[in-house]
């Protein structure tokens, strides 16, 4: 990575973003005015070589990653707390203490394989309803991303331990990437090796799914210069991605689990929260696309008298 030289409140800037923050909070907790804050950002994104919020994180987490090797101290900037506040407690933290899986809540529905992203595009597309195996394979897969985000390895024992469940798997690029990581992260070498061993039979056009097992391969294990050029490996998968590129959100994903196992809670911490700003992010615009996953109109009618209470301004 070439060497940049960044201002303290470039990194100010970029530490907020890490933490999902939008642009009118960095403004605020600056105190610049949102215009202000808007040209600082673009000088900002000019300055580190980046086109957007999403792209100048990941440069962010890699120049945290470049500080740490060198053991050069990383002045994250905190905002000062009031000594008679309790600390907030962030998304990372909340993970941390749970799983990745609990603390993304509903909010995990906008992410990951056929997400609801996905579902959207789809419809937009106009393009009709499956048949009943193309739909069961999806929701496979979803329940396959949720133990990702839960760390529950053994759902995927389970599976490959079926009978013709792994050839099933490798039909399609989404299911044998899932099952592939599980596998590979939860200690089970010998399954994880075999879905390895057959990712050509869905790396064709689809390189990243394969590229990814592979540095989660290596990445398994005990940490050392191999480990280290594994993870460079998944942070330049989950870089080059789109925002809502399912193969990003793998990597996101495979990237907790593999701090997690080594007991980097800092570095999980900060994945967490990105993943979080990625989700935060597909709400947002399928919101403005007028998709309103959590609701349907935001109105309470009291049983049997008509009454309806008033929805805030924003969800009416």
């Amino acid at each position: 990575m070439r060497r940049i030289e960044i201002s303290e409140r470039d990194r100010k800037m970029l530490h907020l973003l890490s933490q999902g923050s939008s642009g009118k909070v960095v403004a605020k907790k600056l105190g610049y005015s949102d215009g202000t804050t808007r040209v600082y950002l673009h000088m900002l994104y000019q300055k580190i070589g980046v086109d957007n919020k999403t792209a100048a994180v990941v440069w962010y987490f890699d120049r945290l990653k470049a500080e740490a090797s060198r053991g050069e101290a990383a002045a994250v900037p905190t905002a000062p707390t009031p000594p008679s506040a309790a600390p907030t407690q962030s998304v990372g933290d909340f993970a941390l203490k749970t799983s990745l899986y609990t603390a993304l809540g509903a909010m995990g529905i906008f992410i990951g394989p056929f997400g609801r992203m996905w579902q959207v595009a789809q419809r937009l597309k106009g393009v009709g309803i499956d048949g009943e195996e193309l739909q069961a394979e999806r929701a496979q897969c979803r329940l396959l991303w949720e133990a990702l985000l839960k760390a529950d390895f053994s759902t995927a024992k389970q599976l490959y331990d079926e009978s013709d469940a792994v050839a099933q798997a490798l039909g399609s690029p989404e299911r044998a990437a899932l099952l592939g990581l599980l596998l590979l992260l939860g200690g089970y070498t010998a399954a994880g090796e075999r879905v390895f061993a057959e990712r050509r039979r869905f790396a064709k056009g689809r390189a990243n799914e394969g590229e990814l097992l592979s540095a989660v391969r290596e990445a398994v294990g005990e940490p050392g210069s191999r480990w280290n050029k594994a993870i460079g490996r998944i942070y330049e998968i989950a870089a080059r991605s789109g925002p809502q590129d399912p193969v990003r959100h793998l990597a996101l994903a495979a990237l907790y689990q593999l701090y997690r196992a080594q007991r980097d809670d800092d570095r999980a911490k900060q994945v967490a929260e990105f993943v979080w700003a990625e989700a935060e992010a597909c709400r947002q615009q399928l919101q403005a696309m007028g998709d309103h996953a959590f609701y349907r109109n935001g109105a309470l009618s009291a049983p049997g008298t008509g009454t309806r209470v008033k929805a805030p301004k924003e969800f009416a």
